[in-house]
């Protein structure tokens, strides 16, 4: 039973039921544990256990099935390399200071002649500095 439902667990990143499987998988899993049922039920080949154990085992699988799922996504979320790491901090746009420091170099010289590109590389610099230093003694 268990392992059977291990295939809704891992056709799709998301919950199970995220994606609904196809009808070729459907019938074949719910067809062969319906036989397994039966067999375990009525003995064949092996002692009967009855219905209440056959219960209690679909019961104690689909349990389990559910909680698998929940740490599968957990599981996902924590080591998914496709996505930032849970505790990263966000990037900084700096854009702003840097333009901001950019325009007050440019006029610091008096609106002089136009170095628009060394302007913005010496903000950044500056800027990029400043923040390298804040995130160390933070």
């Amino acid at each position: 039973m268990a392992g059977h439902l291990t295939i809704f667990l891992t056709r799709t990143r998301g919950s199970f039921w995220s994606i609904r499987p196809a009808r070729i998988l459907w019938a074949a899993v719910l067809g062969t544990q319906i036989v397994a049922t039966l067999i375990a039920v009525y003995g064949l080949f092996m002692t009967p256990l009855g219905w209440g154990w056959a219960l209690f085992v679909w019961g104690y699988a689909l349990a389990w099935f559910l909680v698998n799922d929940r740490v599968k996504l957990l599981a996902y979320r924590i080591f998914d390399p496709t996505k930032a790491p849970l505790l990263a901090k966000k990037p900084l746009d700096l854009t702003p200071r840097i333009a901001t420091r950019a325009y007050e170099l440019y006029e610091q010289r008096v609106r002089g002649k136009s170095r628009a590109d060394q302007d913005w590389l010496e903000a950044e610099r500056e800027i990029r500095k400043d923040e390298a230093t804040k995130t160390k003694t933070a």
